[in-house]
């Protein structure tokens, strides 16, 4: 007996009932619409029918129900999927009718075009758009290569082992001819015919060439520089390709120092358009460099006194003492400690200085004694909780 798969399926799961509720319905239609996908793929749409809503048991915790009273069609499908196909009901539309009015799928359309635009695609874009590391991306790509190496050559022992770094500098060259060929293009078309890239290009001013490799690098005037073939001639790469990110990501990485340092680390090899704007990008994005150079947080300081607003109050009238030292003076053979007196007017900033011979509480009142001799008695006189050495 041919079972189909029904439409009412799809509300069956819990994942789905559960995002119809909550009114999630970008997810909601997303899942739906991959599940159309992947049914289409297991069946012919002829085996589908159309099941009433009285019938579709489903629906049964959309309308409401408690978990003890969920029926036994709940879990197993209605009833009627137990007979024979001929008795069946039918409402007279045929699986033809459902594609054309079904929502379903019709949305079904274009998750099949993507899924198939995504299996056709190139492999390194798909290894691109899964790494975010530069070495990740060359040591997959490496086994990559090594693998198919192996099965030309029907030898499995080229599996075993590390990768080498001759394997990760092709790699290197792969990933690159490949952003080159997607950004570059025209450049490197341009060379190949003319010898010279159009005036419009925006590295006309590195003056490029073609490496032995076909590799488009800059030209420079570093001939005869003693350094070696890759700093004289970096390869040249846009900053809209997400290789170029992955690499200055890398440079960044190495040490989280300031932009110009990974950009000279950067040129050694790769001369990046517009590498500085990019590196700045991403050291605005990196986290370790938002910890170690955060600001530091200063304290907020309280509010005011009365006494520092109010003017036209006479003299040192509200002063405010502290003491700083101590320095070391001779006094005859001996080297002794004295220390200064701070007097200061709080609302307008004048100063009255002392000497004091100790930090005792006789010698403070001595000083204090000579103050209201020069300056007159204080109203208010603020100090700290200071305490004697």
């Amino acid at each position: 007996m041919e079972v189909p798969l029904l439409r009412s399926t799809f509300w069956t799961d819990s994942r789905i009932t559960l995002a119809y509720i909550q009114n999630d319905a970008k997810r909601f239609k997303t899942f739906v619409a991959n599940r159309v996908s992947l049914i289409r793929q297991h069946n012919d749409p002829a085996q589908w029918r159309h099941v009433k809503g009285k019938e579709n048991s489903a629906d049964v915790l959309l309308r409401g129900c408690s978990a003890e009273s969920v029926p036994q069609s709940w879990f197993c499908g209605p009833s009627f999927l137990g007979e024979y196909k001929s008795t069946w009901p039918s409402d007279g539309r045929t699986s033809v009718d459902l594609m054309e009015t079904d929502a379903e799928v019709k949305r079904d359309v274009s998750v099949a075009v993507a899924s198939t635009a995504n299996a056709v695609r190139h492999p390194m874009e798909a290894l691109i758009e899964h790494y975010y590391s530069f070495y990740k991306l060359k040591k997959a790509l490496s086994w990559l290569m090594r693998v198919r190496v192996s099965a030309e050559l029907g030898d499995k022992s080229k599996l075993a082992g590390h990768t080498t770094a001759s394997e990760l500098a092709r790699a290197d060259e792969q990933v690159v001819r490949y952003a080159q060929g997607q950004t570059c293009k025209s450049e490197i078309a341009a060379l190949m015919e003319r010898g010279a890239v159009a005036t419009s290009s925006p590295v006309k001013n590195l003056n490029p060439i073609l490496n032995s490799r076909g590799i488009l690098v800059v030209g420079g005037r570093l001939k005869h520089a003693r350094m070696g073939y890759e700093a004289k001639h970096p390869v040249i790469l846009s900053s809209a390709h997400k290789v170029s990110k992955m690499i200055a990501k890398e440079c960044h990485d190495a040490a989280h120092l300031g932009t110009e340092w990974s950009l000279s680390r950067l040129r050694h090899k790769y001369w990046i358009v517009r590498a500085r704007s990019l590196l700045k990008e991403v050291k605005h994005a990196c986290v370790v460099c938002k910890k170690l150079y955060a600001p530091t947080h200063h304290q907020k300081m309280a509010d005011l006194p009365p006494e520092r607003g109010e003017s036209g109050s006479p003299g040192f009238s509200c002063v405010g003492v502290d003491i700083f030292g101590p320095f070391y003076v001779k006094l005859g053979r001996l080297e002794v400690k004295r220390y200064g007196c701070l007097y200061t007017r709080l609302t307008v900033r004048a100063v009255h200085i002392e000497v004091l011979n100790s930090l005792e509480t006789d010698a403070f009142l001595a000083v204090f004694f000579r103050f209201i001799a020069r300056r007159g008695c204080p109203v208010k006189v603020f100090s700290d909780n200071g305490s004697a050495q």
